[in-house]
């Protein structure tokens, strides 16, 4: 209802609840139940079609991969995102243990110990995370790039990039 903003009769919406690792997309579904949907103004009928005596029509066989598409551009920003939560981490682990020292309670006048960061374990441990994380960031960039690819050829009716 316009007014209301809330269901019309036999129109059913919700949430589809949590998702695991993924939280900030909210997906949602939609039911309908003998409720005519205007053809004209409100079907979205780029590639798959429903007739006017209600019968689905699939896309075609050139272009039934499209909605594959939508599921790279999310994967690209969890790949990219993942990156940037790791590069995060990796800086607050490697600065921490840039300063940390072994042990605190040496005798006065003593040499202080190592800083953890020195230990070789400590480095190969964590040193090799900034890659990880510059990896991930680049190769979410590079998938993204590869998305908006795909959308320009869609565009122009191509479809042949996507896999099988």
């Amino acid at each position: 209802d316009l007014e209301t903003h809330l269901p019309l009769p036999g129109v059913e919406c919700g949430d589809i609840g949590p998702k695991m690792g993924y939280n900030g997309v909210d997906n949602g579904y939609l039911r309908f139940d003998h409720v005519r949907v205007p053809r004209a103004t409100s079907l979205l009928q780029k590639y798959a079609k429903v007739t006017r005596e209600g019968r689905y029509v699939a896309p075609p066989p050139s272009n039934t991969k499209s909605s594959y598409a939508t599921l790279v551009a999310v994967r690209a920003d969890i790949v990219k995102y993942s990156g940037y939560a790791l590069s995060q981490a990796a800086t607050i682990a490697i600065r921490y243990n840039a300063i940390r020292r072994q042990t605190t309670h040496l005798k006065v006048g003593t040499a202080p110990e190592e800083v953890i960061l020195n230990y070789q374990q400590s480095a190969r441990n964590l040193l090799p995370m900034i890659a990880n994380s510059y990896a991930l960031h680049f190769m979410g960039d590079w998938m993204m790039d590869m998305y908006r690819s795909f959308e320009r050829e869609r565009e122009a009716g191509k479809f042949d990039r996507l896999p099988e």
